[in-house]
């Protein structure tokens, strides 16, 4: 089950990629994860963990602070 956190982190997770007008695979591509592992994170069946959250800014140019 999700929480909070996971909810809102998937939630803007997916609604970044969609603004990019990207598959999951050419999300992950561009912030060098898997697409499987974006699609679980869009899902909120994971959360990521520290180091992925900052990759996942840095490679975004967001603060890690924006997903929550």
């Amino acid at each position: 089950m999700m929480n909070y956190n996971t909810s809102v982190f998937a939630e803007k997770i997916k609604k970044l990629r969609s603004e990019r007008n990207e598959t999951q695979r050419q999300f992950g591509l561009a912030t060098g994860f898997s697409s499987s592992y974006i699609c679980k994170l869009e899902k909120g069946k994971i959360n990521p963990s520290r180091s992925s959250l900052v990759q996942l800014s840095e490679k975004l140019n967001l603060p890690p602070a924006y997903f929550f």
